[in-house]
C-alpha cells in the first residue's frame, strides 16, 4: 500500500525574491551617505555577511544623520536577507519604519514577508508602498518592484518601459525590465533584456544573477550551475548564487553539492532556513544524524519556524518513529494551524501505529483546513479501506483523483480498485487496475494487486501473467515471488514453487512467512523432510506467535512420525487462533496415531464444525 509523498523542503532562488536589489540602486541616496569612505561603500553595495558587518560598524559610530543611518539599516536589512536571516532583517525594517514609513522600506519589508510566505503581510506592504511611491522619478522603478510583487507585471513593465527609454544605456533598467518579463514569463523577452544589460555591465554581477535565473526558469538547469558558479567567483561573500546552487543542486539530484553550497552560506552566518536546506539535502542522503543535527541548530536559532518542524516529523516518519513524528508535525501545526501539511502527516503517523480512527480525525482536520488537498482524501481512504469501509474510501480515492496531479492518479486509482475488490465489485476493480496500469506501466504493485484480484477469481493465468510482470519490473518484489510460489504450490509445482520461494528468502532472510511456506512445499514435494523441517523450525522461530508457522510445522512432524511434536505444535497454533480448523484436524490426526482415539476424533470434529470441507484438503496428502 502507498501514500502520496511528503513534497520535499528547497529553497527558491534568492535572485528573484531577495528585497529587491533593483530598488535599492534607484532610490534617492544623500551624497553624504555615498562618501569614498570604505564602510559605507561596503555597507551599501556589499553583499552578505560582509555588508552586514559594515553596516553594523557604521551604526556604532552614531555620527551620521537620522535620515542616512535609516539607509544604513535598510542596507543592513538587505544583506541579512541576501543570507536568509529573515527575522533579523525584519527587524532592522520595523526598526526604520517605526519613525519613518517610507515606500521603498515597506516595498523591502513586503519582500521579506515575501521570503517567510506571509502573504497577506507581503501583499500589504505592497499596497502601501504603491500609495507612497508616486509615479515620477525617483521612485517610479521602486514602483515597479512593487507592481511586480504584486503579480500587475504588465504595469510594471510599461514603467519600465519608459525608463529604458529615456536611460537607453543604463544597465538597471534593462535588468529590471528584463527581471518583470522572467516573473511574468515572458522569457524570450527577458533573455534580449538581460542580455543586453550584461552587454552594457560586463563586470556586473546582478545582471549575471538574472541570467543565471532566466536560464534555470527556462530548465537550462546545468547553464545557469555554470552561471551561479561564476558569480560565486566574482564576488564571494554574495550567498545568492550560493543558495541558487544549493536549490539547482538539490533539483538534480546531486545532493552532496547541494549539501556543500548551503554550507558555505552556513559557514558565512547560520541561518535557520539554509540549516533546513542542508538539512533536506542530508537527508535524501540518508545522512539522518547530520540532517537532525542541522534542524537542532535551525530550532535554536529560530524556533518558530514552521518547516523545521516539519521536516523532524518527516524524517522521524521515514525512519519508522512514528511517535516521535506526531509530536513534530504536531509542533508545525500549533505554529501554524492553517497548515494542512503537517495535520494530514500527523494522521499519516497515527495510522502506521494502528491508531486508525485518530488517523481519520486528523485528516478530517486537514480537510477543514483545505478542503481541496487530494493526499488528505487519499489518506483518509487508506484509513477507510482498512476499516472495511469500502464505499467511504471509494467515495475519498474519487475526489483525491479529482484534485491530485496526473502523477498521482494511478498509485489512487491502484488503491481504488483494491477498496472495489474488498466490496466484491470485481468489474470495477479491475476497471480500475487495468486504467491504472495504462498510466504507469512500470509500477510492479499494480500487477501484482491485480494477480490477487485475478486469484480470487481463479483466472490464474491471468494471475500467472501479472505476477511474472511484477517481478520483471521489479526484480526484487519479494511479495511477488512468494504469491508466484503459492500460485506454482496450487497446481503441485513445487520444483518451481520452491524456487520462488528460494528467491524471496534470499531477498529477506528474516521473512518468517516464506520459510513456513517453503517448508510446506518441500513437505509436499516429499523429497526434503529433513530441509522441509529446517524451514519451519525458522519460521517459527521467526514469527513465534503466528498459527499459521506453528500449523505447518504441526503438519509436517506428523508426516515425519513425529506425532508428540505436531501434537504440541497443533496445541500452540489452536491457543492463538481457536477458529484454525486445519490445526484441529492435524491434531487430531495425530492423536489418532498416538492411540488417541476419543481425543482425535473430538479435534477432528472440531476442525470439521469450523469448515466443513476441512477433509477435502487431505484426501491427496499421504497420512
Amino acid at each position: 500500500m502507498k501514500t502520496l509523498s511528503l513534497t520535499a523542503i528547497a529553497f527558491v532562488a534568492l535572485v528573484e525574491a531577495c528585497p529587491a536589489r533593483a530598488a535599492i540602486e534607484a532610490a534617492p541616496q544623500d551624497p553624504k551617505f555615498q562618501s569614498i569612505l570604505p564602510l559605507s561603500r561596503a555597507c551599501g553595495l556589499g553583499h552578505g555577511i560582509d555588508a552586514v558587518k559594515a553596516c553594523s560598524a557604521i551604526l556604532a559610530t552614531g555620527r551620521w544623520s537620522d535620515e542616512q543611518l535609516d539607509w544604513v539599516y535598510y542596507n543592513r536589512a538587505r544583506a541579512n536577507a541576501e543570507l536568509m536571516l529573515l527575522n533579523t532583517a525584519l527587524a532592522d525594517l520595523e526598526h526604520v519604519l517605526k519613525e519613518r514609513p517610507d515606500g521603498l522600506f515597506l516595498l523591502a519589508r513586503g519582500t521579506v514577508y515575501a521570503m517567510m510566505e506571509k502573504k497577506d503581510l507581503a501583499d500589504a506592504d505592497f499596497n502601501n508602498a504603491l500609495a507612497l511611491l508616486p509615479d515620477q522619478e525617483p521612485t517610479r522603478a521602486p514602483r515597479a518592484v512593487a507592481l511586480d510583487q504584486l503579480g500587475r507585471h504588465a504595469e510594471a513593465i510599461a514603467i519600465l518601459d519608459s525608463g529604458v527609454a529615456a536611460n537607453p544605456d543604463n544597465p538597471m533598467w534593462v535588468r529590471m525590465r528584463g527581471e518583470s518579463h522572467t516573473k511574468a514569463k515572458e522569457l524570450d523577452a527577458a533573455k534580449s533584456d538581460i542580455e543586453r544589460a550584461t552587454a552594457l555591465d560586463p563586470g556586473g554581477t546582478e545582471s549575471l544573477i538574472d541570467r543565471a535565473y532566466l536560464r534555470q526558469q527556462a530548465g537550462e538547469n546545468q547553464q545557469a550551475i555554470d552561471e551561479f558558479h561564476q558569480v560565486a567567483e566574482l564576488s564571494p561573500a554574495d550567498p545568492r548564487p550560493l543558495i541558487s546552487l544549493g536549490y539547482l543542486y538539490y533539483q538534480a539530484r546531486q545532493f552532496d553539492s547541494a549539501a556543500q553550497s548551503y554550507g558555505k552560506v552556513i559557514a558565512m552566518a547560520p541561518s535557520a532556513r539554509v540549516l533546513v536546506g542542508r538539512a533536506d539535502a542530508y537527508w535524501q542522503e540518508q545522512k539522518t544524524d547530520l540532517a537532525l543535527a542541522d534542524l537542532d541548530q535551525a530550532a535554536s536559532l529560530e524556533p518558530d519556524l514552521v518547516t523545521v518542524w516539519r521536516m523532524r516529523g518527516a524524517i522521524h516518519y521515514g525512519t519508522g518513529k512514528y511517535d516521535a513524528a506526531i509530536v513534530e508535525f504536531g509542533k508545525a501545526s500549533e505554529l501554524d494551524p492553517k497548515d494542512p501539511v503537517a495535520v494530514m502527516f500527523r494522521g499519516v503517523s497515527k495510522y502506521r501505529l494502528g491508531r486508525v480512527d485518530d488517523a481519520i480525525a486528523d485528516y478530517d482536520r486537514a480537510l477543514a483546513i483545505d478542503p481541496k488537498m487530494g493526499g488528505a482524501y487519499f489518506n483518509r481512504g487508506l484509513a477507510y479501506a482498512q476499516q472495511q469501509k469500502y464505499d467511504l474510501a471509494i467515495a475519498d480515492y474519487t475526489a483525491s483523483i479529482d484534485l491530485s496531479p496526473a502523477s498521482d492518479k494511478a498509485v489512487t486509482l491502484e488503491n481504488r480498485a483494491i477498496a472495489y475488490a474488498g466490496k466484491q465489485d470485481y468489474a470495477a476493480a479491475l476497471a480500475d487496475f487495468d486504467a491504472a496500469a495504462g498510466l504507469d506501466p512500470n509500477d510492479a504493485s499494480i500487477f501484482y494487486n491485480r494477480a490477487h484480484l485475478h486469484e480470487v477469481k481463479r483466472e490464474e493465468a491471468l494471475e500467472l501473467d501479472d505476477l511474472d510482470q511484477a517481478i520483471k519490473i521489479d526484480p526484487a518484489m519479494k511479495e511477488a515471488y512468494v504469491s508466484r510460489g503459492l500460485l506454482h504450490s496450487r497446481h503441485g509445482d513445487y520444483g518451481p514453487a520452491i524456487d520462488d520461494l528460494d528467491k524471496a528468502i534470499e531477498l529477506d532472510p528474516n521473512d518468517g512467512v516464506a520459510f513456513s511456506n517453503r517448508c510446506w512445499m518441500r513437505a509436499m514435494k516429499g523429497q526434503e523432510a529433513a530441509a522441509a523441517l529446517a524451514d519451519c523450525d525458522k519460521g517459527v522461530a521467526l514469527t513465534p506467535s503466528n498459527s499459521i508457522a506453528l500449523r505447518v510445522r504441526s503438519f509436517v512432524r506428523y508426516l515425519g512420525g513425529d506425532n508428540a511434536g505436531a501434537i504440541a505444535d497443533a496445541t500452540a497454533a489452536v491457543a492463538i487462533d481457536p477458529k484454525d480448523a486445519f490445526a484441529w484436524f492435524v491434531r487430531g490426526l495425530a492423536k489418532h496415531k498416538s492411540g488417541d482415539a476419543a481425543g482425535g476424533d473430538a479435534d477432528i470434529a472440531t476442525a470439521k464444525s469450523i469448515d466443513p470441507h476441512i477433509a477435502d484438503g487431505f484426501t491427496s496428502v499421504r497420512t
